[in-house]
């Protein structure tokens, strides 16, 4: 799976791991704060790193066939810094698959050359998503 992945399809990857069970969630908002809540970024950002690390970091990746999943699993480990035990569980899968992916995709995102930020800033009656590219020293 290496082609473009679009932020709804990361949206629902994420829900399979947030819970076991599907939520007929009609709200989008509350879908989507769930997700930024587990993943710490949102799943349009995560179609760009995503893309970025499949069209310029593929050939670092020592495994074949990486999944989206993958890159979830590192952003899940990042955001909430659980166990490997609990993570690994949450994500269906053992420990040591868990690991090897979730730091792989860790390594890579370090080494984009712009990170990407998402900044939600609540002033007092004005509510806006900013966008903001930092760029990392080389």
């Amino acid at each position: 799976m290496q082609g473009r992945i679009s932020a709804d399809a990361f949206l629902l990857f994420g829900e399979e791991i947030i819970s076991k069970k599907r939520r007929n969630t009609k709200s989008d908002d509350l879908r989507r704060r769930r997700f930024r809540s587990n993943f710490g970024t949102t799943p349009e950002i995560c179609s760009n790193v995503w893309v970025r690390i499949m069209f310029t970091r593929r050939k670092n990746i020592p495994y074949p066939n990486p999944s989206p999943r993958h890159l979830l699993w590192a952003l899940y480990l990042m955001k909430t810094y659980g166990t490997e035990n609990c993570l690994a569980g949450n994500c269906s899968v053992d420990e040591k698959t868990f690991r090897s992916w979730a730091w792989i995709f860790i390594k890579e995102v370090s080494r984009l050359a712009r990170v990407e930020v998402c900044i939600f800033l609540m002033i007092p009656f004005f509510r806006k998503l900013y966008y903001i590219v930092i760029l990392k020293p080389q």
